[in-house]
C-alpha cells in the first residue's frame, strides 16, 4: 500500500510571508499615524487662528467704540480707560518685530517676551451696558501684572475661562479668564512720530500702534515649535497731525 505524501509551506516560506505582512502592517500604521497627526495639526491651527482673530476683533472693537464715544461726546467714557491702558503696554523696541522662538518655553520665562511685553484681552467681558463704564482690569491682563496667567500651551493656544458663579445670564458661558495658554499680544508704537501731537498738546506722540498677536505650541509629530501670528495696525484717535 502506497503512503500519501502531504506537501505544505516550508518554514522559510512562512517566515517570508510573515515578514511581508509585517512590513505592510507597519507601513499602514505609520501612514495612519501620519494622517492623524496632520489632521490634528490642522485642527489645532484652525482653533489657534480663531483665538487670534478673536483678540484682533477685540482690539478693533475697543478702538472703534472709543472713536464713537469721542464723536458723540458721550458723558461716560466706557472704553477710553481701556484704550489708554492698551497704549501703556506699547514698546519702542524694534526687536519685537522678529518672532522666531527656538522653543515656546523661552517665551514664558521670567524675562520672556510673553511676560515682559505681552497682554491679552478678555473678549467675553468686553461689552458694557448703556451708561456703564468698564473696569480695564476686567478686560486687559498683562504679563507683568499677572505673570501666572500666561502659560505654555498644553494642547494648543487658547484662553481659558472658568467660573460657575460668573456666567452670561441664561447660558453656561463663563466670563472669568483663568489662563492665557500659548497666545498673547505685543504692541509697538509708531517709531516715526512725524509731526504728531496728541489732544493734550504733547508732541512726538505715536500716531498708530502695531499689535502683534502671537501663538506658539508644540504640534503633534513636530520637533520644532509651531507658530501662528498676525499683526494689525490701529491709529490713535487722540492724535492729530
Amino acid at each position: 500500500m502506497l503512503r500519501k505524501r502531504f506537501f505544505g509551506d516550508t518554514l522559510i516560506e512562512v517566515m517570508f510571508a510573515a515578514g511581508i505582512f509585517s512590513m505592510v502592517a507597519i507601513s499602514v500604521v505609520a501612514l495612519m499615524n501620519n494622517s492623524t497627526s496632520r489632521i490634528q495639526s490642522a485642527l489645532e491651527s484652525t482653533m489657534t487662528r480663531n483665538e487670534i482673530d478673536a483678540e484682533a476683533e477685540a482690539l478693533r472693537y475697543i478702538q472703534s467704540a472709543y472713536v464713537a464715544e469721542l464723536s458723540v461726546k458721550a458723558p461716560v467714557k466706557t472704553y477710553s480707560a481701556i484704550w489708554n491702558k492698551i497704549k501703556e503696554q506699547a514698546v519702542e523696541d524694534e526687536s519685537v518685530m522678529n518672532f522666531a522662538p527656538h522653543s515656546c518655553a523661552e517665551l514664558y520665562e521670567n524675562n520672556g517676551e510673553a511676560k515682559k511685553y505681552g497682554f491679552v484681552l478678555n473678549y467675553r467681558n468686553l461689552y458694557a451696558n448703556e451708561g456703564e463704564e468698564l473696569n480695564p482690569a476686567s478686560v486687559l491682563f498683562t504679563g507683568r501684572e499677572r505673570p501666572n496667567l500666561f502659560k505654555e500651551a498644553l494642547l494648543y493656544p487658547r484662553l481659558m475661562f472658568n467660573n460657575k458663579d460668573d456666567l452670561y445670564e441664561g447660558t453656561n458661558i463663563a466670563k472669568n479668564l483663568t489662563a492665557a495658554e500659548g497666545v498673547y499680544i505685543v504692541a509697538m508704537k509708531d517709531l516715526a512720530k512725524t509731526n504728531v501731537v496728541d489732544t493734550t498738546g504733547i508732541k512726538d506722540a505715536a500716531a498708530f500702534f502695531d499689535f502683534y498677536i502671537r501663538s506658539c505650541w508644540q504640534a503633534p509629530g513636530s520637533d520644532v515649535p509651531t507658530v501662528v501670528s498676525t499683526v494689525i495696525r490701529l491709529y490713535d484717535p487722540d492724535v492729530t497731525k
